[in-house]
């Protein structure tokens, strides 16, 4: 009974070792996440907005007072993100700005906007995956417009 019992432990530490050392054999470690110099600069009124239409009571808590949170917004809104007008293509086999849904965690009162360009558009309103592992550039249509977003990785 003894034996059997220490082989079955044997046997469950093996599988449990096995199945950890795969997942991280499938996974290529993270390259380092860049950050443009412009991230050290205070935050524009309009980016002091934008987190707190998005975080409301919040935003204090979660990002103001959180400097690697804050730096990393500053990271999105002045680096990651990109809206362009593209008069002369085809977009209708991307993805549209209206599938993607609003981050409505910490504000429920969120709306999609009526009216979109590059200037207004408040890109922590909707739930984009900006912490992906994936190192392409992400493409979004405003529906029925000539409008591009683009969200560019934070890996490359």
């Amino acid at each position: 009974m003894k034996k059997l019992l220490i082989l079955g432990v044997v046997v469950c530490y093996t599988a449990a070792t096995w199945s950890q050392s795969t997942t991280s054999i499938n996974q290529k470690p993270l390259a380092k996440v860049d950050f443009s110099e412009n991230v050290n600069s205070p935050l524009t009124p309009k980016e002091r907005t934008f987190i707190t239409e998005v975080y409301g009571e919040y935003a204090e808590k979660y990002v103001f007072s959180n400097p690697n949170r804050l730096k990393d917004i500053k990271h999105i809104l002045r680096n990651r993100v990109e809206v362009n007008e593209h008069p002369n293509k085809d977009l209708s086999s991307l993805k549209k700005l209206s599938s993607v849904p609003l981050l409505t965690a910490f504000n429920a009162n969120i709306s999609r906007d009526a009216s979109i360009n590059a200037s207004n558009f408040n890109p922590l309103k909707y739930q984009f995956n900006f912490f992906s592992r994936e190192t392409q550039t992400k493409y979004y249509r405003v529906d029925n417009t000539q409008l591009l977003i683009s969200i560019l990785p934070q890996h490359k």
